[in-house]
């Protein structure tokens, strides 16, 4: 599965050779989209996994929080390098403590053993289910909507008490229609 961007995909050689300059001199933000160049094979690089993870993880330890799932995701899948748990672990924390909502819910996907798409979130949820609870919680809080769903499936599990932003934050999506099954508020 190629990774969509569509801001990426009319980009001429030149300008990616900008961003591609622009990383040189440091700019993680640019870094983070020369890695978005090279995961799509647009603005005259060559698909490149190997290239996009090198350069998600370095905007991501960096401390760019948006490209920390993207470089947490190849490195779980195996794009770019052999699949590593563990890398993909630090890529997330990273990008969980950067407050960055989809790494965080990654992160509770990845230790309750489920699936990057949320499969076998409700089911796998062990004994570890509150961390996984609060990372949810956290990703929902951040602005993650997969993690405010998942922290609805675990509410729903572990009856837990939902906190007062992550409550509001469901709500909100609840009443726009963009979360299913919600609960009465």
């Amino acid at each position: 599965m190629l990774v969509h961007f569509p801001a990426f995909a009319a980009m001429s050689s030149e300008e990616g050779k900008k961003i591609e300059a622009q990383c040189t001199k440091g700019d993680l933000i640019a870094c983070g989209d020369l890695g978005a160049l090279h995961a799509t094979g647009n603005g005259g690089f060559p698909l490149d996994f190997s290239k996009a993870l090198e350069l998600y993880s370095k905007a991501c330890l960096g401390g760019e929080r948006r490209r920390c799932q993207r470089a947490g995701i190849f490195a779980w899948q195996g794009k770019g390098a052999e699949k590593s748990l563990t890398r993909a672990e630090e890529l997330f924390t990273k990008g969980c403590e950067l407050k960055e909502g989809g790494s965080c819910n990654s992160l509770a996907l990845l230790r309750a053993k489920g699936t990057p798409d949320g499969v076998g979130v409700s089911a796998s949820l062990g004994e570890e289910g509150l961390a996984q609870a609060e990372l949810f919680e956290k990703a929902c809080a951040y602005g993650s909507e997969f993690g405010c769903e998942n922290t609805l499936k675990v509410i729903r599990k572990k009856s837990l008490t939902l906190s007062e932003s992550s409550r509001n934050r469901i709500r909100d999506l609840c009443q726009a229609g963009r979360l299913k099954d919600c609960p009465s508020f």
